[in-house]
Order: C-alpha cells, then sequence, then structure tokens
C-alpha cells in the first residue's frame, strides 16, 4: 500500500515553491512523507514503532477514540505528537480510495493550513502501513504550554474575579478572533472547530497565540470562506460558550471576529446591517447545530462505546448501563462516579439472584449491596403474555424511561437522572425490568443553556427592529 496521488501531488507542490523540504521514503510495507530534517530522527531503525506504539515506555496515551489513539512520544528530547489511525469500516475504505487515508487527510489539510498562514502545529509527515492490519500514522510538533481554549476559559477566566475577567477575556476573545479570521480569510473552515480543537500558549503581553487542531476535516477553498460556512464555523465556538461566557463576551467575540476580517479588507463594515445579520445567522445555525449534537449523542445509545454499554450477565439477564457521565458540565453530578463495565458487572451481580416467580421484590441483601454502592433498583414486572409481548417489541417501561432520560439530557433539558436499566428475558419474551439510580433524590442539576440576547438595551442596540421580523 502506498501515499495516495493527493498526497504526492502535495508534496512536489510544496518541494518546487520551497516552502517546506520534504520527501518520500520506503520502509519495507511502510510508506512515508517526511520532512527531510526529521527523517532521521523519526525513521532511524529501532527507535519508535510509530503504528504501534502500545506499551512503548517512549510514548504516552493522550487520548483514545474510535479506530484512533493519540500519542506524545519523546523522541531525542524533542516532544512529538502522533495520531494513529487503524483501518474502519467499508464508508472508510472508500474514502481512503478517493481522499486518502485520514492521516494522509490530516497532513494535507494541516499542509495547506501552513502555506496560507493558518495557525497550526508543525506537521513532520505522515505514513501509511500496509497489510491485514492496515494503519496510517500522522506527526506533528507537540506544543509546549498549550491548552485547550475550553480549558483555558474555564481555568484562567472563569474562574477571575469580576475585575480582573475583562481584561483576561479580551485577551483571549481577541487570539481567538484572529486565528478564526485568518483562516476564513484564507478559505481555511475547520468543519469541527469548537474550544476542544482550537490551543492556547504562551504568547506576548499585547496577544496569546493560538492554533487549530485536528484538522482533517476541514474544508479548503481558493477564495475566502462563504457566508454560510462562517456561521457554521463561529456557530461551533458559540456552542460551547453559551455555558461558560457570558452573554456579552459572546457578543464580544464576534464584534473582533469582523474586526478582523475587516482590517484585511475581505468583509464589511463591522457595524451596522453585516453585524446584525450575523448575529441572527449564528443564532439560528447554534439551533440547528444543537439538534445535531443531540441526534449524534442519541445514536450513542445503540452502540457499546465511551459512554453506554450492553452487558450481557447470564441466565436471560442483560444491561444497558452508563460508562460515563458526559455533559457534567450542564448537569455537575459530582456525586456521581464513571464506572466500567467490570464495576458495573459486581454491582448488578445480586440482582441476578432476583426469581422472577417470586412476588418478593428482592432476596435479603439486595438492599443493602445497592446502597453500598449509593444505587437504587426499583423492579417492574410484565403482568401477562399481553405485556411481555409488548415490552419485547417496544421495550420495556425500564428502557423507555432510561432513553427518554437521556435524550433529554443530550438537549440540555433537566432529568431525573437514570444509570442504567437490566432486563429479563425467558423464552425469547422480557418478563421482568430494573431500573437503576443514583440514591440521591438531588442529583441531576437544572440545566444552564444560556440564551443568545445581551441585555435589552444592547439588544436593541444590535438587532435594532429584528423583534418584529
Amino acid at each position: 500500500m502506498s501515499l495516495h496521488a493527493k498526497t504526492l501531488r502535495l508534496l512536489r507542490l510544496s518541494v518546487r515553491a520551497g516552502r517546506e523540504t520534504a520527501i518520500r521514503e520506503r520502509t519495507g510495507v511502510d510508506d512515508w512523507c517526511i520532512q527531510l530534517s526529521w527523517r532521521e530522527r523519526i525513521l532511524a531503525s529501532g527507535k519508535v514503532d510509530w503504528f504501534g506504539l502500545d506499551g512503548d515506555p517512549a510514548a504516552y496515551c493522550v487520548k483514545k477514540g474510535r479506530n484512533r489513539s493519540a500519542w506524545r512520544v519523546m523522541v531525542e528530547g524533542a516532544d512529538l505528537f502522533a495520531k494513529v489511525f487503524n483501518a474502519g469500516g467499508g464508508l472508510e475504505r472508500v474514502k481512503a480510495w478517493f481522499a486518502g487515508e485520514p492521516a494522509e487527510r490530516e497532513w494535507r489539510a494541516a499542509s495547506v493550513a501552513r502555506m496560507r498562514g493558518v495557525s497550526v502545529p508543525e506537521c513532520l509527515g505522515v505514513g501509511i502501513r500496509g497489510g491485514k492490519n492496515r494503519r496510517s500514522v500522522f506527526l506533528s510538533q507537540w506544543l509546549d504550554q498549550a491548552r485547550p481554549l475550553s480549558e483555558v476559559w474555564r481555568t484562567d477566566i472563569a474562574k477571575c474575579s469580576h475585575s480582573r475577567r475583562y481584561a483576561a477575556s479580551c485577551r483571549t476573545i481577541d487570539a481567538v478572533a484572529r486565528l478564526v479570521a485568518r483562516a476564513h480569510d484564507e478559505g481555511f473552515v475547520h468543519r469541527d472547530g469548537h474550544a476542544q480543537n482550537i490551543v492556547v500558549g504562551a504568547g506576548s503581553i499585547a496577544a496569546l497565540n493560538t492554533a487549530y487542531i485536528d484538522v482533517h476535516a476541514a474544508r479548503i477553498t481558493r477564495r475566502p470562506a462563504s457566508f454560510r460556512a462562517v456561521v457554521r464555523s463561529l456557530a461551533q465556538i458559540d456552542q460551547h460558550f453559551r455555558h461558560y461566557a457570558t452573554r456579552t463576551e459572546r457578543l464580544r467575540f464576534l464584534r473582533c471576529y469582523l474586526s478582523h476580517r475587516a482590517k484585511n479588507r475581505v468583509s464589511q463594515s463591522p457595524g451596522g446591517t453585516h453585524m446584525r445579520t450575523l448575529v441572527i445567522a449564528v443564532t439560528r445555525e447554534v439551533d440547528r447545530h444543537a439538534l445535531r449534537l443531540a441526534r449524534q449523542r442519541d445514536r450513542r445509545l445503540l452502540r457499546n462505546g465511551k459512554y453506554f454499554a450492553t452487558l450481557r450477565l447470564g441466565g436471560g439477564w442483560r444491561a444497558k448501563v452508563v460508562l460515563e457521565l458526559e455533559r457534567r458540565h450542564a448537569f455537575p453530578e459530582g456525586g456521581v462516579p464513571d464506572r466500567t463495565c467490570s464495576q458495573w458487572r459486581e454491582v448488578l451481580s445480586p440482582l441476578l439472584n432476583i426469581q422472577v416467580t417470586q412476588r418478593v421484590p428482592y432476596p435479603d441483601g439486595v438492599h443493602g449491596h445497592m446502597e453500598a454502592h449509593n444505587l437504587t433498583a426499583n423492579e417492574t414486572r410484565a403482568a401477562g403474555l399481553g405485556a411481555r409481548l409488548a415490552w419485547s417489541v417496544f421495550g420495556s417501561p425500564s428502557r423507555r424511561e432510561f432513553d427518554a432520560c437521556h435524550r433529554l439530557r443530550h438537549r440540555g433539558l433537566p432529568s431525573k437522572l437514570i444509570l442504567g436499566y437490566v432486563e429479563h428475558r425467558s423464552f425469547g419474551l422480557v418478563d421482568l425490568a430494573l431500573v437503576v439510580r443514583p440514591r440521591e433524590a438531588d442529583s441531576y442539576a437544572e440545566s444552564r443553556v444560556l440564551q443568545w440576547t445581551v441585555g435589552d438595551a444592547v439588544l436593541d442596540r444590535q438587532l435594532g427592529n429584528h423583534k418584529n421580523e
């Protein structure tokens, strides 16, 4: 297996332009496009297996996801960032055929961004390993002292006193607005440009250094970004900061963004109609984006992953449980811990002793066991064959309650937390179901979703007669 034609074309263009000296090199079944100055450190034999970093003492796993993992690797005193992609399913194979492996797509996007002056980490190389277990790896330089924008805001700004917050927020807002405006001017739109994929590092007193990361899905055009693409990009940022930034700070970001666009003579004047149009468009797009995110989170209920898992417990018992609570910023349930599958099996094991034919809900010791884990379990029994058939086809009341709870939470709406449900089947039909909750009655919090308003006076001044439209 070799590098995609689009990757090799960009390699030739970059070499002709003299921007970066990169070469193509084959090592066995591996095919690399690597910067010449990093060749010895990265491809020296016996140093690092970039396609198999598990168990390597020089590698530290930063994040793991579906078919990909991110690593921080120390090589000869240099910190590198390695993103390893495993072979995906049929759709991923089709995308690889037309556009290259995921690592190649990210290398091309990062390379074009650097050519156009958009701040991204220095991309050092991309490699493809063929064979039965196909993999690809993207290498870039580790950004020292750089943190995600979401973390910087929560720790450095949101906790500031009122007198210090204004100066700190203005500095960060200006740096991020400058990054986004420059990218849009150059036709570079990060289609997943939320606050986790923007990093903030140390800079001068006047300005901070900011950069995009995880740019594999970026849309790149020859002209400045279209208005629709701009609105979608800004809505992703605002969607996150509805929970952390004030309404005035979010409006200040838009004004600062337009100011930087105006300096480059790309957009209209930052005041008047253009500002009003942008605010209205972003407001509507945020709502649509929130709905898309909610539907994406709903699909997690259908499969095993980071947040939910289905456990087959034997004897006709099956459970759906929450492994990790994702939306703790909207529902800060500090007393509810995350649990692994093995921990859930231990928690649920006494429930399996329940006799379906018994009228007594629980055998001795079950209540105490659940209370020891700060949980409660409420059971429901099917009354007759008709109820069993309905439960098997449409879901038991416990399952429907569990799904409804998390669908509401995915939309930022308050709901009493349910951590799992357990069902028992006999002859293929559900006859007993239990719902598992935290024991605290007040284990859920009201949603703190902010609305896009900035006070009546500011809103009237910015939107004019929009209320009458």
